[in-house]
This record gives structure tokens, C-alpha cells and sequence, in this order.
């Protein structure tokens, strides 16, 4: 301003505006007010990208056309500094930015975690930047978690386990895709407990059309072979029975007809031995 009004002064002393006085005075002027317009702009650039995780990507461009501007017009190198910390600070946050969102839009929760983490190291820590990306985060862990789980529950060949994490699965919005396995592994596993209930009432009851029922209905549910050896085995001891009682009841028919007590006595015995109804051994 000084400077500006000694040269007001000069021209109306009448130096000529050729004088190589008043040539430099004008320089001065000019290259002075060039660097107080370079300033104000870079103040205001400044505060427009002052917040702690602002990342607009017009104010930032303004600042970098501040920096510019206060090069050329040979600002100190504090100011310019300070102005440039700025904005290299500034692109980390837009950087940090358009990583998250770009992982937002992904499907990876490792990689999703690692863009939030460096979100807030770059000093994006804006609640209403980050609120969205967690929350999407714990969804995903959510998720997760609850997939190991129906895998667990599936393994286990738990009916009550498989239940819970189904409806679970559910709740969280688990694509039915992904709870179809878990859902053929219930109805499996139910399939296979119905299977073992007709095998132990078949077992207790010793009938042989229920047993051989039983035992092909566990062969087609794919029940181990161990569990349908009880089954075979009470199978193969009513069928020994059966043809035993067979032979017993030719025994006895054949007692009746010779009249030998001696024989008709020994037949009697084994039919009773046996479990023969008193209507079978009426005909004694």
C-alpha cells in the first residue's frame, strides 16, 4: 500500500511512466499485489478444505490452483508449505475415500476391513462416512459367522442345531441358496431319525415283514452299516425261530398221527419251549 501510493505521488511529480524508476515502482506494485491476491486465495482454499475429513473434491482442486498461483507469485515457502501438507493430506483422504467405497461395493470382508483401517489412519473418521461401511462390516462378520455355523450344525448331524441356525441364517438374510444345504442336511437328518424309531420298534416287536421294512427303509435313508447290524440281527434270529416252529409244528403233526406218547410228549415239549399259543398245541 505504501509502495502503491509512492507511485501515485511519483506521477504526479511528472516522472514519466517511461523512467526506469517508475518501471521498477510498477513491478513492484504489480508482483505485491499479485502476491496479496495469491494469499487471500490461498487462505480461503485453506479453510475450505479445513475440516477433519473433508474430501471435496472441488475445494480441493481449488487448493491446489492456490498453491500454484502462490508459487508464481513467489510466496514464502511457509505459507506454501503449510498450504501443501494440506493438501497432500487431503488427497490420502480422497484416496482412502474412493478405496472404501469401491470395497463398499465389493463382496470381501478382509478387504472391506483393511479400506475402513485406512480410512481412519488418513483421518477419514467422519461418523456419517464410516457409519455405513461398518455397519456393512459387522453384517458381513454377521454372515460369516452364521455360514460356519450351519457347516458346524450340518457336521454334527444336529436336527435342534441345524433348526437354530437355519432360522438364524434366515433372520440375517441369507440368501436361500446358501441355507439350501443346511435344509437338505434337516430334512436328511430327520429323515434318518424316523428311520432309527421304525428300526427300534421293529427290533422290540421281532416281526419279520416290520424288520425287513425297517432295515430296507434304513438301507435307502444311507444309515452306516453298524446301525442296521441290531436290526439284521433280530431279522436273522425270528427267521431261525420261524423255521425252527416250522419244523416243530411238522414234529408235532407228525406225533399225532404215529400216537406215540413218547414222541408226542418230546414234540410238545420243544413247542412249548418255543412260545406255541395254547390254540396251536390244542391239536395235541
Amino acid at each position: 500500500e505504501d509502495l502503491a501510493s509512492a507511485v501515485q505521488v511519483a506521477r504526479e511529480a511528472g516522472l514519466s511512466e517511461d523512467s526506469e524508476e517508475l518501471r521498477v515502482a510498477l513491478a513492484a506494485v504489480t508482483l505485491d499485489e499479485r502476491r496479496t491476491a495469491a494469499k487471500s486465495r490461498l487462505s480461503s482454499a485453506s479453510l475450505g478444505v479445513s475440516g477433519p475429513s473433508s474430501v471435496c473434491p472441488a475445494e480441493v482442486d481449488e487448493l491446489q490452483a492456490a498453491i500454484f498461483e502462490g508459487e508464481a507469485a513467489d510466496l514464502m515457502d511457509g505459507i506454501l508449505n503449510d498450504a501443501r501438507r494440506q493438501l497432500k493430506k487431503q488427497w490420502r483422504l480422497q484416496a482412502a475415500r474412493q478405496h472404501l467405497d469401491e470395497e463398499c461395493a465389493g463382496a470381501d470382508m478382509d478387504r472391506l476391513a483393511a479400506a475402513i483401517s485406512e480410512a481412519e489412519e488418513a483421518g477419514l473418521d467422519s461418523d456419517d462416512i464410516l457409519r455405513e461401511p461398518k455397519a456393512l462390516l459387522a453384517s458381513w462378520r454377521q454372515k460369516a459367522a452364521i455360514r460356519n455355523t450351519l457347516v458346524a450344525a450340518a457336521k454334527a448331524k444336529s436336527v435342534d442345531a441345524l433348526r437354530a441356525a437355519i432360522d438364524q441364517a434366515t433372520e440375517a438374510g441369507l440368501s436361500p441358496e446358501e441355507v439350501s444345504a443346511a435344509r437338505a442336511a434337516l430334512e436328511q437328518n430327520l429323515k434318518e431319525e424316523a428311520v432309527r424309531g421304525s428300526l427300534a420298534q421293529a427290533i422290540t416287536s421281532s416281526e419279520m415283514t416290520q424288520l425287513r421294512a425297517a432295515i430296507f427303509e434304513g438301507e435307502g435313508a444311507g444309515l452306516p452299516h453298524l446301525e442296521l447290524e441290531a436290526a439284521r440281527e433280530a431279522l436273522l434270529q425270528a427267521e431261525q425261530l420261524a423255521a425252527r416252529k416250522t419244523a416243530a409244528k411238522d414234529v408235532l403233526d407228525a406225533a399225532v398221527q404215529s400216537r406215540s406218547s413218547e414222541q408226542l410228549q418230546a414234540a410238545i415239549a420243544e413247542a412249548i419251549e418255543l412260545g406255541f399259543s395254547d390254540e396251536d398245541l390244542a391239536v395235541a
